[in-house]
């Protein structure tokens, strides 16, 4: 939690937890690949946007929370 408060708006940050939140879930029906669009789909259920969706996976990439095991597919960084 801490990394995803440092430095970022309070929308951001919500939208973020919003969307790490989403791939856990959804990591237990997918296993360990889910695919971005359904994350997309949950996303816009919650009321976020499609560019906001992409843009918190994108920032949870970068941050080391997730990764793309190949195109179209987000897997979460287990801890070890």
């Amino acid at each position: 939690m801490g990394r995803i408060s440092a430095g970022v708006s309070a929308e951001e940050r919500s939208s973020l937890i919003t969307v790490r939140n989403i791939v856990e879930d959804l990591t237990e029906t997918f296993e360990r690949q889910v695919p971005t669009e359904e994350i997309i789909v949950q996303g816009q259920l919650k009321g976020l946007s499609k560019e906001i969706v992409l843009a918190a996976l994108e920032k949870l990439q970068r941050m080391g929370d997730v990764f793309e095991p190949k195109t179209g597919f987000i897997s979460k960084i287990y801890d070890v």
